[in-house]
């Protein structure tokens, strides 16, 4: 079902209520990310090899795990072109944001912190990383502030929403304060973003390196334009436009790819949009992500994302006394992760959800 919402830029748009092909498709990219950080991402690291398997389940599909991050922007481009449309005002947006974002935070930062004060982990960080984590702010910004390395994320997998609530500021407020489309705003962000991140690596300017980075959000800004882009091309009639957007950030992931002088990024590019169109378009594929089973998983994953490294890889650790084989590694994984899955779902629908609501009722008010 849709409703239509007036807005700046056009007389009526299209505003669609939640879709479960996109919940579905949370829960693949998780997963993907889940079997990176569990297989491949600690199989060697600057604290030694943080698995107890060390690096024998590291294959090239694991090492690739990463790329379900970049499906997760694409869909947050998506939901925040939706998000955008349905709020008032830069207050009611960043108030729906935050009920989103901040209290599932505190709460998962404060398990994930309990677990590894109670499991011996290579990964504990100090009761400071709280300031930064809580915060949304990159702990580099307090470590060059306070000249201490104690400032850490929670949950290394945090990174991810530093970069998510940039992207919110400027999109909230170059659209719903500045009163620009949200297609020139992307694309603009996208253009001017790329200039700088690529002149930046031609002089190793560090000063055009960092606005590129920080306020920009690069190297993942053109990944949330894409799902900004087919938002337009699924429910407004912004074609060209949106066909603007779309190739701009396209361009700009196969600009840096070029710079780096690889084809990761562009070749996980045509993989990631053609899943991501496949899951609103392609009727199969959508009826399968869209299923009670994997949709309703789908919408417990921030929770999981939240809590599915650190905690993970505590309880994985503290099985290597007791698991002697490949087979019984496996089997305690998944068996990990289904605790992890389980315990997200029941945040979500006895904290997140209700809380959520709670919050955007009484501070709209």
């Amino acid at each position: 079902m849709v409703v239509k919402n007036k807005f700046p830029e056009s007389a009526a748009v299209v505003v669609p209520k939640r879709l479960d092909s996109l919940d579905g498709l949370r829960f693949i990219a998780i997963t993907y990310v889940v079997i990176y950080h569990y297989f491949s991402r600690w199989s060697v690291s600057d604290r030694g090899y943080v698995y107890p398997y060390e690096s024998q389940f590291n294959t090239l599909f694991t090492s690739l795990g990463h790329y379900g991050v970049q499906l997760f922007f694409v869909i947050s481009g998506f939901v925040i072109s939706i998000s955008i449309r349905r709020s008032k005002s830069f207050g009611d947006f960043i108030v729906r944001r935050m009920a989103r974002l901040w209290p599932s935070f505190v709460l998962c930062s404060c398990i994930t912190w309990g677990v590894l004060a109670v499991f011996d982990s290579p990964l504990q960080v100090s009761p400071l990383s709280f300031i930064s984590s809580l915060t949304f702010i990159d702990p580099e910004v307090f470590r060059r502030i306070f000249g201490s390395q104690s400032f850490q994320w929670i949950d290394g997998a945090y990174w991810t929403l530093y970069i998510e609530v940039k992207f919110y500021l400027l999109m909230g407020f170059l659209v719903l304060v500045c009163r620009l489309s949200i297609l020139s705003s992307i694309a603009g962000l996208v253009i001017v973003g790329t200039f700088l991140y690529a002149v930046a690596n031609l002089i190793d300017g560090d000063a055009l390196d960092l606005i590129s980075k920080q306020i920009f959000t690069f190297p993942y800004l053109a990944w949330f334009g894409i799902g900004v882009a087919v938002y337009s091309f699924s429910y407004e009639k912004c074609w060209r436009m949106a066909m603007f957007a779309l190739a701009s950030s396209c361009v700009s992931v196969m600009v840096m790819d070029y710079m780096r002088g690889t084809v990761n990024d562009t070749l996980a590019l045509f993989i990631v949009f053609i899943l991501f169109v496949s899951a609103l378009k392609v009727a199969a594929i959508s009826r399968f992500l869209g299923s009670k089973v994997v949709s309703r998983v789908g919408v417990a994953s921030y929770s999981l994302y939240l809590l599915h490294q650190n905690i993970a890889l505590a309880l994985i650790s503290a099985g290597h006394a007791w698991i002697e084989n490949d087979y019984t590694w496996l089997i305690y994984i998944l068996f990990v992760y289904l605790v992890i899955v389980l315990l997200s779902l029941a945040i979500y629908h006895l904290y997140e959800s209700p809380l959520n609501r709670y919050i955007v009722n009484s501070l709209r008010k």
